[in-house]
């Protein structure tokens, strides 16, 4: 008997253990089945409820997956009753989030984070940020970049000498604009066949010109820049984008002549023997074969003053550059990536190793802006480590948004190569 009352003892603590664990749960209440859609300014974020009795649902948004540490520097974002389960999310601009989805229960957020079921693994961008404005009797407005943009419309072109002009109208002339130009009518922006930018307008502009190529149908487009940058081209023919070509001819004008074309030249003689006598005749490569002679002093010195006109490597060298946008403090967790290598290996000029983390970097998708200044930096690692080809290309994806700084580089790598 004694021995059984031991046994009981013994086993005790496993006939609790379920009871406690089931006590966890249900103190602890969490949503599954998480689900996140992107849209064009939105993300909808929905889930299945805990049958659990909750007070309430809070939605966090964070730059950074969401968990125990990152917890406390997320942003809520909205709040829904239990028993909903679905919330629309409109994110302030198009960078990279993670969402949470957590339980308040007795006024105390329950801090479980589990992936796939209350924590979202990949981040989600929208295309267009947005901004939601609250009236005072609680109603929501939301503005997206298209809302903020302009409207282009009445386009159309003119010639004026050999200069193109392009007029339009916009409906808000504080936006900035860009203008692009292809030999064929724009009906698409796809990347392979995209037309070339031309010209960036600021705010206020009503016209274009310049000097295109002669003797080419040209067609031009005009677009709101930031709904541009975030991959947005609405396409108008008539309004935005030109129907009818516009082609600056020139002819080809040749000089008349007085005389007639003149009779086929005769044959070249090759003579390597003197026709009287038969001997060899010297060689012109023999003429070369003799010992060289010095140059004079006076040419020495016109030479000498020839060669300084060319750069050399010592004129002017470029150093490292530093955007100023990567001295600021990082805003998202791809700068932070970002500006660590800038403070590693970068400014040690370890380039060999700089490189390998930059295209490291480069491998994951990032927004322009950051591919750009990551691409500026992988160009600098390359010219300091000699690979001026590599370096060239670099520079080339970077001017698009950082001309001015990568210009000199460009220049310098054109005299080398």
């Amino acid at each position: 008997m004694k021995g059984r009352h031991l046994l009981m003892l013994l086993f005790l603590p496993f006939f609790l253990l379920p009871a406690r664990i089931f006590a966890q749960e249900r103190f602890a209440p969490f949503v599954s089945s998480l689900r996140i859609m992107q849209q064009e300014s939105s993300v909808r974020i929905s889930w299945q409820d805990d049958p659990a009795s909750v007070d309430y649902y809070s939605i966090y948004r964070y730059t950074d997956p969401i968990n125990e540490t990152t917890f406390p520097d997320s942003t809520e974002v909205g709040r829904v009753d239990a028993g909903d389960e679905e919330f629309t999310d409109y994110p302030p601009s198009n960078t990279e989030y993670y969402y949470a989805i957590l339980a308040v229960l007795d006024k105390e957020v329950q801090k479980i984070f589990i992936p796939y079921r209350n924590v979202s693994v990949n981040p989600i961008a929208v295309k267009h940020g947005a901004t939601i404005i609250r009236s005072g009797t609680g109603e929501e407005q939301v503005i997206t970049e298209v809302d903020r943009s302009t409207t282009i419309s009445d386009i159309r072109t003119d010639l004026f000498g050999d200069f193109i002009i392009l007029r339009f109208s916009t409906s808000r002339p504080s936006r900035d604009l860009l203008v692009y130009r292809h030999h064929a009518p724009i009906q698409d922006m796809d990347l392979d066949q995209r037309p070339r930018l031309v010209a960036q307008l600021k705010g206020g502009s009503v016209e274009y010109r310049e000097k295109a190529p002669v003797n080419t149908n040209w067609y031009y487009g005009v677009f709101d820049k930031d709904l541009s940058t975030a991959g947005t081209f609405p396409i108008i023919p008539g309004q935005n984008v030109t129907s009818q070509a516009v082609r600056i001819t020139v002819e080809t004008k040749f000089p008349e002549t007085s005389f007639s074309v003149r009779p086929r030249p005769l044959p070249e003689l090759h003579i390597v023997h003197e026709i009287e006598s038969g001997r060899p005749l010297v060689s012109s490569s023999a003429l070369f074969d003799k010992d060289l002679i010095p140059l004079s002093e006076d040419s020495e010195k016109v030479v000498n003053q020839i060669l300084k006109t060319f750069p050399r490597e010592s004129d002017n060298p470029l150093t490292p550059v530093v955007l100023e946008k990567d001295t600021e403090t990082p805003q998202s967790g791809s700068e932070r990536t970002l500006t660590q290598i800038l403070n590693g290996d970068f400014s040690r000029n370890e380039w060999s190793e700089a490189a390998l983390q930059l295209r490291n970097f480069l491998s994951v998708r990032r927004e322009k802006n950051i591919d750009s200044r990551a691409r500026f930096y992988l160009g600098q690692a390359y010219y300091f480590m000699k690979e001026y080809r590599k370096a060239f290309l670099e520079f080339l994806n970077a001017q698009e948004n950082y001309y001015t700084e990568s210009q000199p580089w460009i220049d310098d790598i054109l005299v080398r190569l």
